[in-house]
């Protein structure tokens, strides 16, 4: 053996073989594992051929044969949220980077791969159990920077879903994409449409005004100098021309490169001409043959736009769905189009059929979130009504469409009736009635014409609109815009239903978000040939059996129909007339009906605008509560407690005279420290200004009381200083205070004027925006009296349409209000509530309810035409003298009727109802601090949420633990 190992061929067989064989041996196993490092042999092959790889989990990622050209390692690994890996390296960036919108429902998958890379690959997750729906759900890829909406799908059963992989990303991840704030645009054909709209809600504005020229020029131009800076305002493109979609010159411009090449450059030499943020590329009426050079057009122009800092929205046509489910497209490729563009839009569907449960609408929105980013998709939809006759659809507007129904009545059995007799009146296009369809919200009927053709009028409003939004939500898609609303007379409260359902609180399905479907009756009156009214009223729009009984005296009748909304009070559309005859009988002694007063026009002429700034509509809802931080000196308290309430405004009275004592002399005193201390922790602050001094008052008033000024300049003076001085601090003025009651308006005498109010409004509102345009002006809030006799107090809503018929809709931001809840619950409705155990019965009228005075304010606000305002409650609670030990102050006996608890109740429940309203701007609640600065057995302290001591009451905490 000694002699084999000297051997010097055995020598050099171990130094060049042996050992380098052991030595390689060494590095290719454990722990060294070179082949592992170097070549990833531990990790699973995939080869041009094809292959899957999974974790235990049930993950795969599946490579089709072809899609690969050469080799690749590649290992699929899940980390769960709860593994030490989700809180280090890139595990926790991925989570930390996950948007706020998405709720991850899965583990992270990481995929290792090494080697060449497919063009395209599967893949596949198990869904857990407990997902309520699939709808919302994406799969999100991590490049190792951001996450990124990839295609997928989840299977018909549910339990897996599947994406669709142009390249191999990091990490990737199932989610749950979450309801947040709904984008709402707005389509309107010019700017004079847009001014004379309720923008508030908005964030997005469609102008009209581009068209395409032949050869592929742009025509038109946008002046967007009145444009609100809030809005992103993108002109809109169209090939409708004279009112004829030219698809073929869109034919004629995609399918060929060159002249593709230079209408992207006409169409972007038009956005930066006209400073346009960017714009909506609307071309219809596109066949599948147009599709790739369309697709080709949006992705060139995307590119340009994109590298200019501008926006891209690109709108298709309404899809056809065939028998078997697909749907064809036309001309629009919805996933190359949606990768391209900023925002995709797609109009919803006028057949109410479409929404049914599991409708072609609910299955368009799904297949389109399956190959677009919801967080593009935009459902447009039109607040025309349309009446359909065969094939054809024309659109009408709102009131127009509806009066359809009242027109060409007939008189069952002529136009002559006998003194007393009745006469039945037939609506034959009202058919059997304006009906709602459930599913869609939609309000419809049908009727022949003349010549047996069918028409049937589907009509879009705030309750349908509503229906969508719901859908909106149900995809949690980037929002909704709204065609044919702004400038129009189509349905005005689907203006409240966005602006309620923008928000992840109040979106689309949630009951608050959706306006309760209109109850539409016929209005029918009936007047004498002199025009006197001599006799009126409704009948239900479903089932319409109109009959009048008969005057008593001879002569010639008309009898007027229209449909209405609000039970009679308005009207809409184009009212129908039928003129009857009452003959003259054998004479008797019959007495003369009194005549009926005539009713006031809905909407009056009211004076002419000022020069100030138009009324901005009062801003969004807020938290607020009054305070009296002039009596109670300790600011930080005050504040403190407004902060633990998480309430971002308050109130405090300005009472006049003690700020103005003479012509010229301000001295604003602790108001500085109030605005100043306010604004140093981010609080909002209301001065409701009343009270003139002596000086500035009429000699003839009741001094003994407070009361306005002989000239309403002498106020506005005073408000231009505030206004100045506190630019920046106090974010709104409310103008008064209850000008409805005789001992805030100078006294007994019959001086309540609605009239001299308004004078007074509008010298203020001219002068607080000409040194603070920005500031929110709120008229002052009548209160809700129960009384009217005019000397004493006026009807606070009789005062408020006295105050609309002398111009208030032109010198307020705002409509104040002062909603008291007395003993009553905030939502009890006072035509029919009532408690037998309360000791006080304010029952029977909207002055003792909370809701009355509300829906009663919004309804005249509306009548007026006025309906895009909120109403502020600048005051409003209930009381209860429970836990003071003491009884009510006299006058406010309902005190003892209400508990802590339930006052806790009531004002957590009528804050509720503001918020989900959406025609509601901040609430003041009644008070904060008064129980401490006036004692127990004064009536303010009964409402305090404060008791004498500063000691919580349940109200506090309540109000505290409100969701905000």
């Amino acid at each position: 053996m000694r002699s084999i190992l000297r051997n010097p061929w055995t020598e050099r067989s171990i130094k060049y073989v042996v050992v380098p064989v052991l030595l390689l041996c060494s590095l290719w196993l454990p722990p060294v594992s070179l082949g592992v490092r170097l070549f990833h042999i531990d990790l699973p092959q995939v080869t041009a051929s094809g292959g899957t790889v999974s974790e235990p989990g049930g993950g795969r990622l599946t490579v089709a044969a072809g899609a690969l050209s050469g080799q690749m390692r590649v290992r699929l690994r899940a980390i769960d949220l709860s593994d030490k890996q989700a809180g280090v390296g890139d595990a926790a960036k991925a989570i930390q980077a996950i948007p706020a919108n998405l709720q991850l429902v899965s583990p992270l998958y990481f995929l290792d791969a090494y080697g060449s890379r497919p063009k395209e690959a599967a893949f596949s997750a198990p869904l857990g159990e407990g997902l309520q729906s699939t709808d919302p759900l994406d799969v999100y890829a991590w490049d190792g920077r951001a996450w990124h909406w990839v295609p997928s799908r989840p299977q018909a059963d549910g339990a897996e879903v599947e994406a669709t992989l142009t390249a191999l990303p990091r990490a990737l991840a199932v989610v749950q994409a979450q309801p947040q704030a709904l984008a709402v645009g707005v389509g309107a054909p010019d700017m004079a449409a847009v001014n004379a709209s309720p923008l508030d809600m908005a964030s997005e504005l469609y102008l009209g005004g581009l068209s395409l020229g032949d050869g592929g020029a742009v025509s038109g131009e946008i002046t967007l100098s009145s444009a609100p800076a809030n809005l992103s305002v993108l002109p809109v493109l169209s090939d409708q021309v004279g009112g004829v979609v030219r698809s073929d010159w869109v034919a004629n411009i995609v399918n060929d490169a060159q002249a593709r090449a230079n209408h992207v450059k006409a169409i972007v030499e038009a956005v930066n001409k006209g400073g346009y943020k960017g714009l909506s590329l609307e071309y219809a009426g596109l066949d599948a043959s147009l599709r790739d050079g369309y697709t080709a057009l949006v992705r060139e122009l995307a590119a340009q736009l994109h590298q200019a800092g501008k926006t891209l929205a690109v709108r298709v046509d309404e899809p056809k769905r065939s028998a078997d489910g697909a749907w064809d497209t036309a001309g629009y490729d919805w996933a190359a189009l949606g990768q391209a563009a900023d925002i995709l839009r797609i109009p919803a569907m006028a057949d109410p059929a479409a929404y049914a449960a599991g409708g072609a609408m609910e299955a368009c929105l799904r297949e389109l979130t399956r190959q677009v980013d919801r967080q593009k998709v935009q459902l447009v939809i039109d607040a025309n009504a349309t009446e359909q006759t065969g094939d054809e659809r024309r659109p009408l507007i709102y009131g127009d469409a509806l009066s359809l129904a009242s027109q060409a009545p007939v008189a069952e059995g002529g136009n002559m009736v006998l003194p007393g007799a009745t006469l039945a009146v037939q609506l034959p296009q009202m058919g059997s009635g304006l009906k709602e369809d459930e599913a869609s919200g939609y309000t419809f009927f049908s009727f022949k014409d003349s010549s047996g053709v069918e028409h049937k009028v589907v009509v879009e409003n705030a309750t349908s609109v509503g229906k969508k939004l719901a859908l909106a939500q149900q995809f949690a898609i980037h929002g909704v815009a709204l065609d044919n609303l702004a400038g129009t007379a189509n349905d005005a409260h689907i203006w409240d239903t966005v602006r309620v359902a923008r928000t992840p609180s109040g979106r689309g399905g949630e009951a608050g978000a959706q306006r309760t479907a209109p109850r539409y009756t016929v209005a029918w009156r009936v007047e004498s040939k002199d025009g006197k009214v001599v006799d009126q009223g409704t009948v239900p729009a479903d089932s319409p059996e109109l009959s009048w009984t008969a005057a008593k005296e001879p002569g010639e009748y008309t009898i007027t129909l229209a449909i209405s909304e609000d039970g009679g009070k308005t009207t809409l559309g184009t009212p129908a007339k039928l003129a009857v005859n009452i003959p003259t009988p054998t004479p008797s002694p019959t007495p003369k009906p009194t005549a009926t007063p005539t009713p006031k026009p809905a909407a009056p002429e009211a004076p002419a605008a000022p020069a100030a700034p138009p009324p901005s509509g009062g801003g969004s809802f807020g938290y607020g509560i009054q305070v009296d931080m002039i009596t109670d000196g300790n600011h930080a308290r005050v504040l403190d407690s407004v902060q633990a309430l998480g309430f971002n405004w308050i109130k405090q009275q300005v009472e006049w005279f003690r700020y103005n004592p003479a012509p010229g002399v301000y001295d604003w005193g602790a108001l500085d420290s109030i605005a100043n201390d306010a604004s140093a922790r981010g609080i909002k602050v209301l001065f409701s200004v009343c009270k003139a001094p002596n000086w500035a008052r009429p000699a003839d008033d009741d001094k003994s009381v407070a009361g306005p000024p002989a000239d309403p300049g002498t106020y506005a003076e005073f408000m231009k200083q505030m206004a100045a001085h506190f630019k920046g601090r106090v974010q709104a003025y409310e103008i008064w205070n209850e000008q409805n009651l005789w001992y805030e308006w100078g006294g007994r005498g019959h001086r309540l004027n609605a009239a001299k109010y308004v004078e007074l409004l509008r010298a203020a509102y001219g002068a607080i925006k000409s040194v603070d345009p920005g500031a929110i002006v709120i008229s002052g809030a009548p209160t809700p009296t129960g009384f009217n006799d005019g000397d004493t107090a006026i009807d606070d809503q009789q005062y408020l349409r006295q105050m609309y018929d002398a111009g208030l809709k032109y010198v307020c931001d705002a409509v104040g209000a002062h909603p008291s809840g007395y003993n009553n619950p905030p939502d009890a409705d006072w035509r029919t509530f009532s408690d037998p155990s309360n000791s006080f019965q304010a029952v029977g009228h909207p002055s003792w309810f909370f809701r009355g005075t509300m829906e009663g304010y919004r309804n005249i606000m509306v009548a007026y035409g006025d309906g895009y305002k909120r109403i502020w409650p600048t005051e409003f609670g209930w009381a209860s003298v429970d836990g003071l030990g003491v009884r009510p102050a006299a006058g406010y006996e309902y005190a003892a009727d209400n508990t802590v608890a339930e006052q806790a109740q009531y004002i957590v429940r009528a804050y509720q109802m503001g918020r989900n309203w959406g025609f509601v701007g901040t609430m003041f609640l009644w008070n904060l601090n008064f129980a401490p600065i006036c004692g127990p057995a004064d009536e303010k302290a009964a409402f305090s949420i404060v008791d004498p001591g500063w000691g919580h009451r349940p109200a506090f905490d309540a109000l505290a633990g409100m969701p905000k």
